[in-house]
């Protein structure tokens, strides 16, 4: 989400650096992308990190997803194909 009470707020994958990000706003947006990532390597847990920089604003989650991208399921489908 994204507003006036809204500030910085890094995002940090595994051990990588965090990334900051700005999410002030003069009118409140609800359902607003905060993160998108991909290439992640499949099969390996993956920890993602948000955390709020700003002191005295906030960082509003409205909901979080998880997709497979359809690339990713034909390559699992044509491996374990290989295998057998």
């Amino acid at each position: 989400m994204i507003g006036p009470e809204n500030g910085l707020y890094s995002v940090q994958v595994d051990d990588q650096e965090p990334t900051l990000y700005n999410v002030t706003s003069r009118i409140r947006v609800a359902d607003s992308l905060l993160y998108h990532g991909d290439s992640f390597e499949p099969g390996v847990r993956h920890t993602v990190s948000l955390v709020c920089q700003s002191q005295g604003s906030k960082l509003e989650i409205d909901y979080a997803t998880r997709s497979i991208s359809e690339r990713f399921i034909a390559e699992k489908s044509a491996d374990e194909g290989n295998t057998r």
